[in-house]
């Protein structure tokens, strides 16, 4: 096991003494000068040797040409699970340009994992005895390792049944409190030494409650009540208790460390070769039959559905955490990164999806950019008046306007990976737009959505994916603003004032768009 400066945190001293804390700073920061020291001066020149001399591949780099961008990545998995993760955090962020943001989203969730010896110490530890007395067999070589866990099978004693424990990396949470204070010093020495950049963006927002979220993901206990949760939505929908599967927790051996599941089996990646032949052989009948890839299509309904229905956000849906399983379901897994919707939220993604896809008003959408602007209003209207004109061509680019005068909403069709919503979030953010940071996650869902659908499905429009969860969202919306004097009549004045804010009509328009998933 590698000797580690972390070993030394303890939550206590860590959290009353001011020296504790500088010195353990100061060595880990030493530590990790170390790591990326060896990075640097011993692993890339060896790669270059075995590249460009043998003509092999090396054992760390394979044959990967290495860049700039490239070797940043590198680094940040050197250095690291918290590294890892804000690595992971870069990717979606849009101030950032293109080539980072593609290479950031290379980083693997498949790490070195810690050795089987650790795995019993872990176990007796957080179950009070030794896992012989609860486990018939553990297997010794994970299913998965992460950069904040590994999953192993295993079989209960009581009740005799197989499962999949996800299991914490030693000495985590100390790695995550010493390094995310590390990475909160560099943030201030950018913003003293880049002063360029800082006028662009804040290079805090980077970072801003990136040390709470991750230090959220350390607590399994708090992931395994995410993963009910989203199972207790899935179990209550005619559709998806059919399609989407959500591994059990038992909570009798699980704890802050330790999530015990029900083990899936026989699933393969989306996008592997296995999973492809599977999602083109199973049809669905509640769906139209004229479609492929229907699984797919109920799992981007689900993850709507939790963003516009549930307000409540699967924040990580990659192709890493969805699976289609030989049972003909959509297995999904990792429930670490959740996060509830707030009001502010849902006025965002209201008014922007309204104003992208329902109105097709480029105004209207650089108003709702303005609104949520974290800055004087002399920055909010300069950067009115950047945006406007660069909207006004991305919409001009992706949209078309309705062909019928009286069909008042656009049917935005989904065209290449460069949409209206996601080309005008980075155009925003590049004239200098702050906003919340609390969005993000929820717009990376959005974006992520957007992304899958174009790939399955080109002639996807967003009232389709999106329109009965926003009709919902309006309503609900309407519920705590109206006062109503009279409550038998309340409803009829709720529904004509929701239609009043989306546009003429947009009840009944979304109701039919959608009855073929919802009926």
């Amino acid at each position: 096991m590698q000797i580690s400066m972390i070993t030394l945190y303890h939550p206590v001293p860590w959290e009353y003494l001011r020296t504790y804390r500088i010195l353990l700073v100061l060595l880990r920061s030493a530590e990790l000068s170390l790591l990326v020291a060896r990075l640097l001066l011993f692993r890339v020149p060896l790669h270059l040797v075995q590249t460009r001399v043998f003509r092999r591949p090396s054992h760390r780099f394979g044959e990967e040409a290495l860049t700039g961008v490239s070797m940043l990545r590198h680094t940040l998995e050197e250095l690291g699970p918290t590294f890892i993760k804000l690595g992971q955090i870069l990717s979606m962020r849009p101030e950032l340009p293109p080539t980072i943001r593609q290479d950031m989203q290379k980083i693997q969730d498949w790490v070195i994992p810690f050795s089987y010896d650790e795995v019993k110490k872990a176990l007796h530890r957080e179950l009070g005895k030794p896992m012989e007395e609860v486990f018939e067999w553990v297997e010794e070589k994970p299913i998965a390792a992460a950069s904040l866990a590994q999953v192993h099978r295993a079989k209960l004693r009581q009740p005799e049944e197989e499962v999949a424990l996800k299991i914490q990396r030693p000495h985590l949470h100390g790695t995550v409190v010493i390094d995310g204070m590390i990475i909160d010093i560099l943030v201030t020495v950018i913003k003293v030494l880049l002063p360029e950049f800082k006028k662009k963006t804040d290079p805090t927002i980077f970072t801003v409650g990136f040390k709470d979220k991750l230090e959220e993901e350390t607590d399994f206990i708090l992931e395994g009540k995410y993963q009910e949760r989203m199972r207790g939505y899935s179990s209550s929908h005619p559709i998806y208790h059919k399609y989407i599967k959500i591994a059990r927790v038992h909570w009798d051996y699980t704890t802050g460390k330790l999530l015990t599941m029900e083990l899936v089996k026989n699933y393969h990646r989306f996008d592997s070769s296995q999973g492809q032949q599977l999602l083109e052989q199973i049809r669905i009948p509640e769906l139209s039959p004229e479609r492929s890839y229907h699984l797919v299509l109920v799992s981007l309904f689900f993850i709507a559905d939790g963003l516009f229905r549930y307000r409540f956000v699967h924040g990580d849906p990659h192709l890493g955490n969805l699976y289609v399983t030989e049972d003909g379901q959509i297995f999904i897994c990792d429930f670490g990164m959740m996060d509830e919707l707030t009001d502010d939220d849902i006025d965002f993604l209201l008014g922007f999806t309204a104003s992208a896809a329902y109105y097709f008003d480029y105004a209207r959408l650089v108003d709702v950019v303005v609104r949520f602007h974290q800055g004087p209003k002399e920055e909010a209207e300069e950067v009115r008046k950047r945006l406007s004109p660069i909207a006004m061509r991305v919409m001009a680019k992706h949209g078309e306007k309705p062909s019928d005068a009286s069909q008042t909403i656009l049917m935005s069709k989904l065209r290449g990976t460069a949409t209206t919503s996601t080309d005008t979030l980075y155009a925003a953010v590049g004239v200098g737009a702050r906003l919340p940071p609390s969005l993000w996650i929820t717009l990376k869902v959005y974006c992520y959505l957007e992304e899958v659908a174009v790939t399955y499905f080109p002639d996807m429009d967003l009232v389709f994916l999106f329109g009965s969860g926003i009709k919902k969202m309006l309503k609900d919306k309407m519920a705590k603003e109206l006062a109503p004097a009279d409550v038998t009549t309340f409803r009829a004045v709720l529904a004509n004032t929701t239609a009043s804010m989306a546009g003429p009509d947009v009840t009944t328009f979304v109701e039919g768009a959608t009855a073929r998933f919802y009926s």
